[in-house]
């Protein structure tokens, strides 16, 4: 960034700054993320895209991208106005004193064969939507991971109340269509 072009080549200079001192402010990193963004989207005006290429075809280097596609939409928030502070409103279901992730905890819970009661009917629907979406993708890959590496995944049954909220509308003659018209006609899908 410090040699960065263009017409914002001073914006993206104070980022470089901002980046290399050793105590920057939140305020001072929110300006230099917000600039980096910009940096790497305009990355054909800004010299980002040289920049990649060069760091992805480096002698002795994995060939992976500096900037992955999960680093560069963490920072797309900073593309909309008031974006930084949507984060905030995660802090009420943050602690300090957690170290795993809980989608993890769970996958491995159930993979011991444990129950899981996840109760979602108080919070905020949108947070809870997440969540949920976030522990089916956690159980589906790490099922997909153990066939991969040829072990037999573990037996994991999932019941989700009002699961017409979370899963997708079905297709005639899918699996999930019948499942819900045997619930309908009273009987039983396994």
């Amino acid at each position: 960034m410090r040699a960065a072009e263009g017409d914002d080549s001073a914006e993206y200079q104070s980022a470089a700054q901002i980046f290399s001192n050793n105590n920057p402010t939140w305020d001072q990193l929110g300006i230099a993320f917000e600039s980096l963004e910009k940096f790497i989207r305009q990355g054909r005006q800004t010299g980002y895209s040289e920049f990649e290429t060069n760091y992805v075809n480096r002698r002795g280097g994995s060939g992976e991208r500096w900037a992955d596609e999960q680093f560069k939409k963490l920072l797309g928030i900073f593309q909309y106005q008031n974006g930084i502070r949507q984060i905030g409103n995660a802090v009420p279901q943050h602690t300090h004193t957690t170290t795993t992730d809980y989608a993890d905890d769970i996958y491995d819970q159930l993979k011991e064969g444990k129950l899981v009661i996840i109760d979602q009917s108080s919070g905020d629907p949108t947070i809870n939507d997440a969540s949920a979406r976030r522990i089916m993708q956690k159980i589906f890959d790490g099922n997909k991971t153990e066939f991969i590496s040829g072990r037999i995944p573990p037996d994991i049954m999932i019941y989700i109340e009002e699961a017409h909220n979370l899963l997708p509308p079905a297709r005639r003659g899918s699996p999930e269509r019948w499942t819900e018209r045997g619930h309908h006609h009273g009987n039983r899908a396994d």
